[in-house]
């Protein structure tokens, strides 16, 4: 994310403004609660009307000055979770071979849909429904994996709504440029379904996998997110406890 997409004057405009347009929502409210308590006042066909003129107003101006604030705002809330999750590790998961994954999900009532996607619909209260779909592969570039898989997946997939595709890869030499790709792509998706465009209908959570350990790298989110790509994080968790529960997956997660 650029730094310098905004001027530091700007951003500071923006600041004064957002604190304008706070203040001027509780002066308008604060006008009616006046006029209430002046309403059998001998003075009340003057203040009431003068009273209502000002909350109109106070909410006008608070609407132009968030208006005017509102593309600095945003970026300023997406630098700072850009920064948050810069500085946070990757989550490292121990996962089940590539092979042991169909009778781990099959349990979980995931269906295989024949056309390498498992596929299971949840019901969830705040997002109505949730489409996962898990995709297993191998390869040895992650960025190209996730835009052929995609491709791939807009190609033979349903049009649904809230779409989680989960994409396992896994890789025989996983380095820093690996981890890099995994927190870019990571931050990509939660600070467009938390910030840009929270009303996203799809998701995607990119987990590369060592071949040799079995060990999973992807990008969390915090405990209670409810976006799309928190749900997915949330569920893979949960997919990998059972794993290890019952001896699939590898012994020593770290922490």
């Amino acid at each position: 994310m650029p730094d310098n997409l905004f001027s530091d004057q700007e951003i500071k405009k923006a600041k004064v403004r957002g604190i304008l347009a706070i203040l001027l929502v509780f002066l308008a409210f604060g006008s009616l609660t006046l006029a209430a308590f002046m309403q059998d006042s001998l003075h009340s066909k003057v203040i009431i009307p003068l009273a209502v003129v000002s909350f109109i107003g106070c909410n006008v101006l608070a609407i132009f000055f968030i208006f005017k604030s509102y593309p600095v705002l945003i970026y300023m809330d997406c630098r700072r979770m850009n920064q948050t999750y810069e500085n946070q590790p990757l989550k490292t998961l121990a996962l089940p071979a590539p092979t042991e994954w169909e009778p781990l999900l099959l349990r979980h009532k995931f269906k295989d849909s024949q056309d390498g996607y498992y596929r299971r619909k949840k019901l969830s209260f705040l997002k109505d429904s949730i489409h996962y779909v898990i995709r297993i592969t191998q390869d040895t570039e992650l960025e190209g994996a996730f835009h052929r898989e995609i491709s791939r997946l807009e190609q033979t997939q349903k049009k649904w709504n809230n779409l989680c595709l989960i994409l396992l890869v896994y890789m025989d030499d996983i380095n820093e440029d690996t981890f890099t790709t995994i927190k870019d792509l990571g931050k990509e998706r939660i600070i467009t379904e938390t910030v840009i465009y929270p009303k996203s209908t799809t998701s995607v959570i990119v987990v590369a996998v060592d071949s040799g350990t079995s060990l999973g790298y992807f990008l969390d989110t915090a405990k209670h997110s409810i976006s799309l790509y928190g749900y997915g994080c949330r569920l893979l968790k949960k997919l990998t406890g059972s794993a290890a529960a019952s001896g699939s997956a590898a012994q020593g997660l770290p922490s």
